[in-house]
């Protein structure tokens, strides 16, 4: 696993750290709006990765938010997905601290990279 450690706040975007870490591991993504918040990174052999945050359950025991929109606080679970295929990290529901799970992403998008190679900044991205 990457030895980067996220470093955030309660009621900081959920997305901030993972963005920074994957910048600090030399692999450039932006958050893209549509259908839902999710950060997708297109790497050199044309394959994309996909990640969003999932929120914790509320008392009905419903999932409100599959999308990078809420705060570290709200988080529930990531989930990473080639090419809207494989899933390669999966934590919805497993109760992951998110420093741990949002490590265990990065770890796991880094992976991809290796076997891929170099990513890309997606057209038509923004900035949170």
């Amino acid at each position: 696993m990457t030895n980067i450690q996220p470093t955030f706040a309660p009621d900081e975007n959920v997305a901030t750290a993972p963005l920074a870490m994957l910048h600090a591991a030399g692999i450039l993504c932006l958050p893209v709006r549509g259908g839902g918040t999710h950060v997708r990174i297109r790497l050199d052999d044309g394959t994309e990765l996909a990640f969003t945050g999932i929120t914790a359950p509320d008392e009905d025991g419903r999932v409100d938010d599959v999308s990078t929109s809420h705060t570290v606080r709200e988080h529930g679970g990531w989930r990473l997905e080639e090419d809207g295929g494989p899933v390669l990290y999966d934590s919805d529901g497993k109760g992951v601290a998110y420093a741990h799970d949002t490590a265990a992403l990065v770890d796991a998008v880094v992976k991809a990279f290796v076997r891929h190679g170099v990513g890309a900044e997606t057209e038509g991205a923004s900035q949170a």
